[in-house]
C-alpha cells in the first residue's frame, strides 16, 4: 500500500498542482476502528484490513487528499471538522476515476457505492453540495478551490463567493451558507 499511495501521490500533485506534504510514513494498524487517518504530523495510517481489496482505494486516496489540504491542523480541524472531511471526501468521489485511469487500475465503481451510499461524511457533502448549488460552480473547481483555502478560512471563503450575487439571492445564499456551517462544524 506504501507504493500505491506513493502513486497516488504523484498523480494528484500533477492534478492539483501542488506538492503533498506527506511525510512518506505509512503505518499499519489492525485497530477495528481505524479504517484509515491522516495524523497531523502527516504520516498515513490504515487498517491492514484494507491490502488486497479493491475498495482500498478510496480511502488511500482519502487519506492523501489530507496531505494537499491547506492549513491542516488539530486545532482548525477540531473546530471544522465538515469544511475539511466533507472537502477531502467529495475530492476523493470527483478525482477517484481519473486518478484510477491514470494509474491503470480498474475497478468497479460498485464496489465503492456500496460504502459511500451509507457513508458518515454524507451529512457534510450534503451541506456541501447545497452551498455548490447556489453558485452554480462546477464540482471539481469548488472543492479543489476549497481544498486550497486553509480550515478556519473555509467558512468565510465560502460566503465570500457569493459577495458577487445581488440582493434577495445573495441572501438566500448567505442564509445556505449560514445552515451548512452549522452541520460542517458538527463531529460526526
Amino acid at each position: 500500500m506504501r507504493d500505491e499511495l506513493q502513486q497516488i501521490r504523484q498523480v494528484l500533485e500533477e492534478q492539483i498542482g501542488r506538492p503533498s506534504r506527506w511525510s512518506g510514513i505509512l503505518e499499519i494498524t489492525s485497530d477495528p476502528a481505524v479504517r484509515g487517518a491522516k495524523p497531523f504530523r502527516c504520516d498515513i495510517v490504515l487498517n491492514e484490513s484494507l491490502a488486497g481489496q479493491d475498495v482500498r482505494w478510496r480511502t488511500l486516496i482519502h487519506e492523501m487528499l489530507h496531505t494537499f489540504s491547506a492549513g491542516y491542523n488539530r486545532t482548525d480541524f477540531d473546530q471544522f471538522p465538515g469544511w475539511e472531511e466533507g472537502v477531502v471526501e467529495q475530492c476523493q468521489r470527483l478525482l477517484r476515476p481519473s486518478l484510477l485511469a491514470a494509474l491503470g487500475v480498474r475497478v468497479d465503481e460498485a464496489v465503492f457505492q456500496e460504502v459511500e451510499a451509507t457513508h458518515l461524511y454524507n451529512k457534510y457533502i450534503d451541506a456541501l453540495e447545497q452551498i455548490r448549488a447556489h453558485l452554480s460552480m462546477e464540482a471539481e473547481a469548488f472543492y479543489l478551490g476549497l481544498l486550497a483555502v486553509p480550515i478556519r478560512l473555509r467558512k468565510g471563503f465560502a460566503y465570500g463567493m457569493g459577495a458577487a450575487l445581488s440582493g434577495e439571492e445573495r441572501r438566500r445564499y448567505w442564509d445556505t451558507c449560514s445552515q451548512g456551517s452549522a452541520v460542517l462544524k458538527e463531529k460526526l
